[in-house]
């Protein structure tokens, strides 16, 4: 699943997903294979937030185990609706990425 959410943000068929597994770790690892993909997998609305605004992920991973109901509806929030803030320092770093 994350192969193919990645590969459709890749080919222009999405802007962003949202995947989720146990952890959220695995789906994050197996996104960040595809070129241009930036995957987060995020723990606390603070993550998601910093996630979009300094790295620019087109990728939201979450945990299925281990959310408090309504946390999840947070962190979603959060980084659905946080843009990202594009300082020069913030490119540098993604180009090194």
């Amino acid at each position: 699943m994350a192969y193919a959410a990645a590969l459709a943000i890749k080919e222009k068929k999405a802007d962003r997903a949202i995947l989720i597994c146990g952890s959220g770790i695995c789906m994050c690892i197996s996104a960040n294979k595809i070129p241009g993909i930036m995957a987060a997998a995020c723990y606390e609305p603070i993550e998601a937030h910093l996630a979009r605004s300094s790295l620019n992920t087109n990728v939201l991973c979450l945990s299925g185990r281990w959310f408090v109901q309504g946390i999840a509806d947070k962190i979603i929030h959060e980084w659905l609706n946080t843009p990202f803030t594009c300082s020069k320092r913030q490119v540098r770093i993604l180009k090194k990425i």
